[in-house]
């Protein structure tokens, strides 16, 4: 690559405003070097994958190839720290869902295999391998109550009541799990 570029041995991204967005599926990553060279940024940009607009879904992001920042560490932070709880504040459209998501795509029993595959060549495996065990061990209920707003109470409760059903039904396998018994 010229000089003035960007490159690592990894995974493909871009960097803008000096954030790198990766991509876990591609075979390079960029990295500020040297002052950015915008010719050949924006060369990289007209050939660039698609930003993930509007996608809450870690699964999705990561299997359809989308820019994203590497949050995982932040998985080896929540480990690490070993709190009972931990708030997430964070402004509107600021990633929230999405970094629910990814959580829950680590943590749970359910395809853990198939989701190690998603994690695979993230900071959290490649930096963190005695955190990235944990990968696919805890039963984990997402519940997300941001689609149920409704102009009267007793409709925004009958959502919610829904929302629980649908969880307890998709999730009725640990009733006969081990992991329950913990």
């Amino acid at each position: 690559m010229a000089k003035g570029g960007w490159r690592e041995k990894g995974h493909v991204g871009m960097v803008a405003n000096g954030v790198l967005l990766r991509s876990c599926m591609g075979r390079e990553s960029y990295r500020r070097e040297t002052p950015f060279n915008t010719a050949e940024l924006s060369a990289k940009r007209e050939s660039s994958r698609a930003m993930p607009v509007g996608i809450e879904d870690f699964k999705e992001l990561v299997e359809n190839d989308y820019y994203f920042i590497d949050k995982t560490r932040f998985i080896y932070e929540i480990l690490r720290e070993k709190k009972k709880v931990s708030l997430i504040t964070r402004p509107r459209r600021f990633g929230k869902t999405l970094t629910l998501s990814m959580l829950m795509y680590f943590f749970t029993l359910e395809n853990a295999e198939k989701n190690r595959a998603l994690f695979s060549s993230l900071e959290i495996f490649e930096k963190y391998p005695d955190y990235a065990k944990r990968q696919g061990e805890s039963p984990v209920l997402l519940l997300s109550l941001k689609d149920t707003g409704a102009s009267e109470y007793s409709a925004m409760i009958q959502k919610i009541r829904r929302l629980m059903q649908m969880l307890y039904i998709d999730h009725a396998y640990l009733l006969n799990t081990a992991q329950m018994d913990h």
